[in-house]
């Protein structure tokens, strides 16, 4: 259990409305936040159970913020009504969250080694001991099993640890530039998309779990071995620390070049939009053929 099971007490809006509520929610080993059936009162329950919007359309995003009875911190701008129930027990709603945030105060009697640090898990990722590579942000280390069970399986990470006690406001977001700098990069190397589950940031007096839905994919068209990570995590440290700037089309590149199909015609497509896209952006007074 990565969160055990919590009851808070906050707020449920949609802007002008806002309403009272009490709650209880967990997250699994799975790294998505699980919210009990949330009783309501009746203007609640009018005012949102309609919130999941006209079949095909888009559901109505609320917002969450809440508090436990120890100090824990509960938000969230990306709440969905996805059910709802009355009867003789009163009114219900489901709630889930595309996007939710939860705030732990630590103390001195803090068990973890981690005083200051940025962590971001990954699914379905396949790693084997890669070397940790040091930056200027701090000792940067990627974590992953050889073997999976599942591609949604929570099975990697992507860490900055500082040995600064109390680093600057700035190494926050550095660090967290660094890191999406090297997922974009494993997503390349590892041949598809790398879903993030949970981001958390590990500060002095307080862990940042930030954690986001959707689901692990199987990688298509992996470029490097998992086995042999070492020197490409090296490289990307490095390009990131290079003064020269980076063309982010790169990236949108390795967007096309993981494209999900199942159909040859169209993965033929995508991966001659990826050549495009660079031939365009990174050359784009060379000239070239390109032979299919």
């Amino acid at each position: 259990m990565f969160f055990e099971e919590t009851k808070f007490t906050g707020q449920l809006s949609d802007g002008p409305r806002s309403f009272e509520i009490g709650l209880v929610a967990k997250v699994g080993e799975d790294c998505r936040l699980e919210i009990d059936p949330v009783a309501v009162s009746g203007k609640c329950y009018v005012a949102f159970s309609r919130g999941t919007g006209e079949p095909g359309g888009l559901a109505i995003q609320l917002q969450l913020s809440a508090k436990s009875e120890s100090g824990i911190l509960l938000f969230s701008n990306f709440i969905e009504v996805t059910g709802w129930s009355s009867g003789s027990k009163g009114f219900f709603l489901k709630l889930s969250a595309l996007q939710a945030t939860i705030k732990v105060c630590r103390n001195a009697t803090d068990g973890t080694s981690l005083k200051v640090a940025v962590k971001m898990s990954l699914r379905g990722f396949k790693s084997f001991r890669p070397r940790p590579v040091t930056s200027r942000c701090g000792e940067l280390s990627v974590h992953g099993s050889h073997k999976i069970s599942s591609p949604d399986q929570v099975s990697g990470a992507i860490l900055i640890s500082c040995s600064d006690t109390n680093p600057p406001d700035g190494w926050y977001t550095e660090a967290e530039t660094l890191i999406d700098f090297i997922w974009k990069g494993l997503q390349f190397g590892h041949g598809g998309r790398i879903q993030v589950p949970l981001v958390q940031v590990y500060r002095p007096d307080s862990v940042t779990a930030t954690l986001y839905h959707g689901r692990g994919r199987s990688p298509h068209l992996p470029s490097i071995h998992f086995m042999d990570q070492s020197d490409f995590i090296a490289a990307l440290v490095a390009r990131w620390e290079s003064e020269h700037p980076f063309d982010e089309a790169v990236w949108l590149a390795v967007g096309w070049l993981n494209s999900d199909t199942s159909i040859d015609e169209v993965r033929y497509l995508t991966l001659m939009t990826a050549l495009e896209t660079i031939l365009e952006n990174l050359t784009p007074d060379a000239q070239t053929m390109v032979i299919g």
